[in-house]
């Protein structure tokens, strides 16, 4: 099973190595061969201004969504290092209430070490603002669960818990606008427009153009779309990953695919709501074009009961009902 689950990717896992490479980088003709990663169009300057990059004094490493004045939306591998590369002495107590949501500083990432800043879209341009985080919150189940196993850095640990978090800032977040959050049920053909800084082809590394890009599509089964990863496993594992995910086509089915760096960023309706959270891509059996996009369910058939930690930890004001 481990080498099934090495095929797997979290769409940050590279993305501190990957983000200087794809920024600026022009696309050589064997690049240019490469499979082509969110496939729309650029989003114009001023559009979709509910979307955020989260970066540091080095790069960028995660893609996010301002869901209200001081709350940003992203995933929990934003924040959370994978147990292997945390200290031997990181070993904190599970909390006894289940609404202590914070991770403890020896949990964070390395890239959470340093002055953090966010790039944020204003009507006019694109620009980097530093920002002071108050708060990092994480389902409790969430971090108990990354305390005792790979959880987001394995695959047998996605079936278990949804990749999710909320940061909220000291001050009002500036330029960018709080896209509504909307919670009602998902189902296979609901149209979406998935986006990303990320990249534009792959190659030997990772090609793009620091530009946002977005792509029409709609969500799909896990079945319909069912790739080699999921087939090494028994069907009982398809409901527990459904459970907490859903998923759209990626660039080998001629739709758009997230790559690292798009972490974090939101899904969204074609109306501009957001649905859900990027996660994670599939990969093809063969090659290293993205079969399948996955993203973390916001909605209310969701598991571990997402719905009601959103609304406990955001404004009420937030939600589109």
């Amino acid at each position: 099973m481990r080498n099934a689950s090495s095929r797997w990717a979290a769409l940050f896992v590279a993305s501190l190595a990957s983000t200087l490479g794809c920024a600026g980088e022009q696309s050589s003709s064997s690049d240019a061969q490469g499979s082509e990663l969110i496939r729309g169009e650029p989003v114009a300057t001023g559009d979709l201004r509910s979307v955020v990059e989260l970066g540091n004094r080095e790069t960028s490493f995660c893609t996010a969504a301002k869901v209200g004045p001081r709350h940003i939306l992203t995933a929990a591998h934003c924040v959370l290092a994978a147990p292997d590369d945390r200290a031997t002495d990181c070993a904190p107590q599970p909390a006894t209430d289940p609404d202590d949501d914070t991770p403890t500083p020896c949990e964070h990432g390395e890239q959470w070490k340093g002055p953090l800043r966010l790039r944020v879209r204003s009507a006019t341009r694109d620009r980097w603002v530093p920002i002071k985080v108050a708060k990092i919150s994480v389902p409790r189940f969430v971090i108990d669960a990354c305390r005792t196993s790979q959880c987001f850095w394995d695959l047998p640990g996605h079936r278990r818990v949804p990749d999710i978090a909320i940061l909220e800032t000291e001050d009002d977040i500036p330029d960018a606008t709080a896209a509504p959050v909307d919670v009602t049920r998902i189902t296979a053909g609901t149209d979406i427009l998935t986006l990303g800084y990320g990249c534009t082809r792959s190659g030997p590394r990772w090609i793009g153009d620091d530009e946002l890009r977005s792509h029409p599509g709609a969500v799909v089964s896990l079945r319909s779309i069912e790739t080699d990863e999921v087939a090494d496993f028994e069907d009982a594992f398809r409901p527990g990953l459904e459970a907490s995910y859903f998923f759209s086509p990626g660039s080998s089915l001629r739709q758009a695919a997230l790559c690292p760096g798009d972490s974090g960023g939101p899904l969204l309706r074609p109306t501009g709501e957001v649905i859900g959270v990027n996660a994670y891509y599939l990969n093809a059996s063969r090659g290293s074009t993205m079969r399948a996009n996955m993203f973390t369910r916001l909605d209310e058939g969701a598991a571990g009961k997402v719905t009601d930690w959103l609304r406990r930890r955001l404004p009420t004001a937030a939600f589109r009902e």
